[in-house]
């Protein structure tokens, strides 16, 4: 979109993906909860592809934004205070 602008409010105030967030922890949170490997190894692999995916998005988000930098260092990109 051609007048886009950089929302860093609400969820993306604490981390910069809040929908990977939430699948990602939802993912873990389930397996950990049906105490099931092979959950837990989705959630893992989950984990790697929303990495890639976002780090593919937030190039292009540098590319579009000027402030997308700072915005980076402020705020997680998946895990809220952590990663």
């Amino acid at each position: 979109k051609e007048d886009a602008t950089l929302v860093e409010y609400g969820a993306y105030k604490i981390v910069r993906h809040p929908i990977y967030s939430g699948i990602i922890l939802g993912a873990f949170g389930w397996g950990f909860l049906m105490n099931n490997l092979p959950t837990l190894a989705l959630a893992v692999v989950l984990f790697i592809f929303f990495d890639i995916k976002s780090r593919r998005e937030e190039n292009a988000l540098c590319c579009k934004f000027e402030n997308y930098g700072l915005y980076q260092q402020r705020v997680r990109k998946l895990i809220p205070y952590l990663y």
